[in-house]
């Protein structure tokens, strides 16, 4: 009896599962379509339109050229409603076919309209089934933003193209790092702060093309600004998302190094007094390698290691220093200290939730940095011969 019931189980779910299979029951599936009639969104850019409605532009990859070996620019498609649901809908009617956003990977907001937009296009793609969580969400103080995706040069890359190139590069150039829907989805749900890309729209060769050289702050659905370079590679580095990047010390010499990041770890130790939290200290170890030397500094000397380590210690903590300052001074906590620290300190979690508008904006920030700089391949093959 007992088998015969387990028998019984599997025969229901597996008979549940058919009927999804074969669309008997609702509509929990997207409907199929025909392929060829079907025009694959990969990017949308939204800016504020005229009476408080929103205008979703969309544009899908460039297409390949067929037998005829010519490439097809991107199909670049608008529409305009009062809400991102509505707009995108109103782009159905724009083209021939039907507009698939099943596999937008990017999604670019105007930074006028960021306040409007935001809650929107987050609530938007939270619900639809076929947007995608993964997406990467970027802002952009380009007025409109639908340039991004109608004036780059097409002939050396689509806008898609280039905007997921992008994302592979932030980390390498230490500008920032790419943030999905969902992580930034999060950080909004816990304290209406975040940190988004930046993208602009540069000319290079008399070409267009999308550049990425920092990260902006967001507050409560609103873009507060641009976060200077170096303090988008601070953030990168309290954030734990630094792959590498570059730094140049001057020395007192006279010479310059270029320093090449290889490595920075970073630690969050509360800091309590009388049952309140007074304080973070903040440790910072990271490792460089020297990338190149221009001057008459001689590398062996050890007051010379001395000031390359010291230097690089220095402008590492002052980045540091002057984003935490920022982040106090406009009581935003785009970095999301709280959550590290209730993580760390689970038994004073209760505490720090209840207080922390109040604490964080008059907290000690200690910072410390220790460097570790190894110098180049060839210098250190001509001490192992020596």
């Amino acid at each position: 009896m007992r088998g015969q019931g387990k028998r019984a189980a599997v025969c229901g779910i597996i008979g549940a599962l058919l009927l999804l299979l074969t669309g008997c029951e609702g509509d929990l599936l997207p409907k199929a379509r025909d392929i060829t009639t079907v025009e694959l969104m990969q990017v949308i850019a939204l800016d504020k339109g005229e009476g408080g409605n929103l205008i979703v532009t969309a544009a899908s990859g460039t297409h390949s050229g067929g037998q005829s070996g010519e490439p097809k620019p991107p199909v670049v498609l608008k529409g305009e409603s009062s809400t991102v649901f509505g707009a995108c809908m109103s782009i159905q009617s724009e083209g021939n076919g039907y507009a698939s956003f099943g596999h937008v990977e990017q999604c670019v907001l105007s930074a006028k309209a960021t306040e409007q937009s935001m809650s929107s296009l987050l609530d938007f793609l939270e619900r639809d089934p076929e947007m995608r969580m993964e997406a990467h969400l970027y802002v952009t103080e380009q007025d409109p933003a639908a340039e991004l995706l109608t004036e780059v040069d097409e002939k050396e890359q689509s806008a898609a193209e280039r905007l997921e190139a992008i994302g592979r590069e932030l980390t390498i150039e230490s500008f920032g790092w790419p943030v999905t829907v969902r992580d930034f989805m999060i950080d909004m749900e816990e304290n209406s702060c975040g940190l988004l890309p930046v993208l602009k729209l540069v000319e290079e060769e008399k070409k267009k093309t999308i550049r990425c050289e920092s990260m902006g702050w967001i507050q409560n659905g609103d873009y507060q600004g641009t976060l200077p370079p170096e303090q988008a590679r601070a953030a990168a580095i309290l954030e734990g998302k630094l792959d590498t990047g570059g730094i140049e010390l001057h020395l007192s010499d006279g010479s310059v190094a270029g320093l090449k990041l290889t490595q920075a770890n970073c630690t969050l130790d509360p800091v309590w007094s009388g049952g309140r939290l007074t304080g973070i200290s903040i440790h910072v170890d990271a490792k460089a390698d020297l990338a190149e030397l221009q001057g008459p500094a001689d590398l062996y000397s050890g007051a010379v290691q001395k000031e390359l380590s010291q230097g690089m210690e220095r402008q590492l903590k002052g980045d540091v220093q002057e984003l935490l300052a920022l982040s106090q001074k406009e009581e935003a906590d785009f970095l999301h200290m709280e959550r590290k620290l209730r993580v760390k300190s689970p038994a004073k979690s209760g505490e720090m939730e209840a207080h922390w508008e109040e604490w964080f904006p008059e907290l000690n920030m200690s910072v410390e940095v220790h460097s570790v700089i190894e110098r180049s391949y060839d210098l250190n093959r001509q001490e192992a011969a020596a």
